[in-house]
């Protein structure tokens, strides 16, 4: 800028004329920080919430059932020229032989798991103290019980899995377990009704990563009960119910300590980091915006008085003369209005300062950036 001289006293500057736009357009800088401090203060935020999970209850539902199908085979006799019945039929016990069974059993899961099972088959004989035509499982009295292993214990396994169904053919030599009941009846003299019952038993576990540990599965019991008599007597077959029954495996997980911990430790820090990033954002904005108001205000004066400022690169000499702080720009332009010198305007690390000289004296007006960073 070259010097220029103005007779003409200058009009000063309003407050109005000097007041700074209140809205400012945001900087990259800004949305940085922003989109910074909400990630690391959500994603904290999930891994505390993740760290503090008392865990969960997990559940698989499962239907246990079975079924029998049978045949009564019969001695020869005057009676049926069929060679055996079907189920459901009322059977003179003293013509039957013996009897084909086929048993059926079968569990269902809702989700995959890992079965491990054993299974076998026994035969009961009881001998009861019961009058004459009552049930033999009414329980007036037992005399006898005897166990007898029809097969061999079967064991298997079976992962990921959601279906298991065992199924097994037994001949059942009823005419010898009726024989040993009437010996023991000739041998003791008592006055007892037996029973023949034949079941399936069953023992297994189901395992799977969600409940953690193998757990017991409940089994539902598959057999068939008939009535021993010696004599001729009306017996019907009893045994398990088509109908599957449910159940349910529930196992409340807990979750991995040193998982909890390590989420925990993320999570704090994270959040610590976001509340940092938060205030280092609230300062930067707070600190540019005072350093837009601080480059607005001294661009204001400087286009509103360019005929009467000088920019200089460097600060001018003041040595040997008295140097007065002005507070108003206004005051600095009544000095040049009076000696008709011009100003002298430089910047420092601290702000940009106006400076009127004359030979033994100088004038000077700052605009300190520290001054608008205390201002709200």
């Amino acid at each position: 800028m070259k010097k220029k001289t103005i007779k003409k006293p200058i009009k000063k500057a309003t407050k109005k004329s000097l007041k700074t736009p209140k809205k400012l357009p945001f900087k990259l800088n800004y949305i940085i920080f922003a989109v910074s401090a909400i990630f690391l203060l959500v994603l904290g935020g999930f891994a505390m919430m993740a760290g503090f999970n008392p865990g969960y209850d997990h559940s698989i539902n499962y239907s246990a059932g079975g079924n029998i199908d049978y045949k009564v085979y019969l001695k020869e006799n005057n009676l049926f020229k069929e060679p055996f019945l079907k189920p459901g039929m009322s059977y003179v016990t003293n013509l039957i032989d013996y009897l084909d069974v086929d048993f059926t059993y079968n569990l269902n899961f809702d989700d995959p798991v890992n079965l491990e099972y054993n299974y076998h088959f026994v035969a009961t004989v009881t001998a009861d103290k019961t009058r004459s035509g009552a049930s033999s499982t009414s329980g007036n009295g037992e005399f006898l019980t005897r166990t007898y292993n029809l097969t061999d214990i079967i064991s298997g396994r079976q992962d990921d899995t959601r279906n298991l169904s065992l199924s097994k053919h037994l001949k059942i030599n009823y005419d010898e377990y009726n024989k040993f009941l009437s010996e023991f009846k000739a041998s003791t003299r008592v006055a007892a009704t037996g029973n023949l019952k034949v079941a399936l038993v069953f023992d297994g576990t189901a395992y799977s990563e969600e409940i953690g540990e193998p757990v017991a599965i409940e089994y539902e019991e598959v057999y068939f009960n008939i009535p021993l008599a010696e004599s001729s007597v009306e017996a019907t077959i009893t045994g398990t119910s088509s109908e599957p029954h449910t159940h349910t495996i529930s196992r409340h997980i807990e979750p991995n300590l040193v998982l909890s911990i390590f989420l925990r430790t993320i999570g704090t820090m994270m959040l610590i980091a976001g509340v940092f990033v938060t205030i280092i954002a609230i300062r930067d904005y707070r600190d540019q915006q005072s350093d837009k108001r601080f480059e607005n205000t001294v661009k204001h004066l400087l286009n509103t008085y360019d005929s009467v400022i000088v920019e200089v690169d460097k600060q001018p000499k003041l040595t040997g003369i008295n140097v007065l702080t002005v507070n108003d720009f206004d005051e600095l332009l009544d000095v040049y209005n009076s000696i008709h010198m011009p100003v002298s305007y430089y910047r420092d690390n601290v702000g940009a300062h106006f400076v009127v000289i004359s030979e033994h004296m100088a004038w000077r007006y700052s605009i300190l950036e520290r001054d608008f960073r205390k201002k709200k």
